[in-house]
């Protein structure tokens, strides 16, 4: 696949890059080891590789592409974004669904509703909890937790719609849709942790 391909030759030039990066480090720490960069093969840059090997690549974005992927899986598989695109384009509206694809479109508003709402009122309870210390929406725990929670609500709706429309019959098959959006995802999973590692490696380097 095209994708494949332009992710494969994407990882080869962050490895690149890398490697690159790293004998040039080694170079110029040999030469200067005071100056702007540390040398990678030394002790202590070293144990820090060795450490942090594994939280080089669960970071938050990493964990944020897979949700994305989960949720583009579960709205593709459950028909709520072809019932969506095809009110989008149809001049009839809801005169092109069906009986059931209409009662799942009544379930997507309502939760879409009940979402809002509760986003609108809950952080500004009197001692609401999702504040930071000073009171404020940005930065607080809501506003971390707003793009999962999104997720999150756009998932259950895409579930709840598959059911009804009848695209999903059991668990199983939820499951299933949300697999095949992580495979459909997969090149762009793969390039994130190439990356990522390139990155916070470069990163620590660099004094």
């Amino acid at each position: 696949m095209k994708g494949n391909r332009v992710a494969a030759y994407l990882c080869l030039t962050a490895v690149a890059i890398e490697m690159v990066f790293i004998t040039i480090a080694w170079i110029t720490s040999a030469i200067d080891p005071f100056g702007p960069v540390s040398n990678p093969f030394s002790s202590e840059s070293l144990r820090w590789m060795f450490r942090h090997s594994l939280s080089l690549v669960t970071s938050k974005w990493l964990i944020g592409l897979l949700l994305v992927a989960m949720t583009y899986g579960s709205i593709t598989c459950s028909g709520m974004g072809a019932t969506l695109r095809l009110l989008l384009t149809s001049k009839d509206k809801y005169s092109t669904l069906q009986f059931r694809e209409r009662m799942a479109m009544r379930s997507l508003y309502f939760m879409t509703l009940l979402f809002v709402t509760l986003l609108s009122v809950i952080p500004f309870l009197p001692g609401s909890l999702l504040l930071n210390s000073t009171g404020n929406l940005f930065p607080s725990p809501f506003s971390e937790a707003l793009f999962p929670l999104t997720c999150l609500w756009m998932i259950s709706s895409s579930v709840v719609f598959g059911f009804i429309r009848g695209a999903y019959n059991n668990l199983v098959q939820v499951i299933d849709s949300l697999s095949r959006g992580i495979s459909r995802f997969a090149p762009i999973i793969v390039l994130a942790i190439v990356s990522l590692h390139c990155i916070y490696i470069i990163k620590m380097l660099i004094k």
